[in-house]
């Protein structure tokens, strides 16, 4: 008994310190890019709540309320949407050598595309780690505030993922079953448990 308290006290520390990580370098990434770039995370962050999240109950019972789950329970999370990062990632690796030379927006690469795909699913561990870890709430919260203010530039971004999409190999699996209002208005959510400055 003793070993899997410690097992999980172990867990729980490392899951803190790599959602700080996350936490910090995600902020200084949305701190460093154009406004357009910022609102292609959040619309591939919708894109990823809408085909993962929203599909499992487990993951979005945790997302949407985790004030109504235990520690462990959001650790638990935690540690699954890191585990689908990861697999995503090699994925990705795999679906790189379909967009060179394809133009996402003005002066970005197919490795920024993929960068910036980690980085909306980053956003939704930071979201999770903030309920894990309170003390990083407060970046959390800035981190939500400069995706809000990017969203005049929601349609841009849109177009340039829709260019993305009809150039790649993957035709229309991407984003094709989401229409651009649609898409527009889920870009709308904002985790209400994480109470923002006014």
């Amino acid at each position: 008994m003793l070993k899997k308290m410690w097992q999980d006290w172990q867990r729980d520390r490392h899951a803190r310190q790599r959602n700080q990580a996350k936490t910090t370098a995600l902020l200084a990434a949305l701190n460093d890019l154009p406004v357009e770039q910022q609102a292609g995370i959040l619309a591939l962050a919708t894109v990823f709540r809408h085909k993962v999240i929203d599909r499992s109950q487990q993951l979005s019972d945790v997302i949407y309320s985790p004030e109504h789950n235990s520690p462990k329970k959001l650790r638990l999370v935690f540690e699954l949407l890191e585990a689908i990062q990861e697999r995503m990632q090699t994925e990705m690796q795999n679906v790189q050598k379909h967009l060179h030379d394809i133009p996402l927006i003005a002066n970005q690469s197919p490795q920024a595309h993929w960068i910036h795909t980690m980085q909306s699913m980053d956003l939704w561990l930071i979201t999770l780690g903030a309920a894990l870890d309170k003390r990083q709430q407060p970046y959390a919260q800035q981190v939500w505030q400069i995706l809000d203010a990017s969203c005049s530039k929601l349609t841009t971004a849109i177009a340039a993922l829709r260019d993305l999409e009809k150039a790649s190999a993957t035709k229309n699996e991407m984003y094709g079953d989401i229409n651009d209002d649609d898409w527009i208005a889920m870009c709308a959510y904002r985790p209400d448990w994480l109470k923002m400055p006014t």
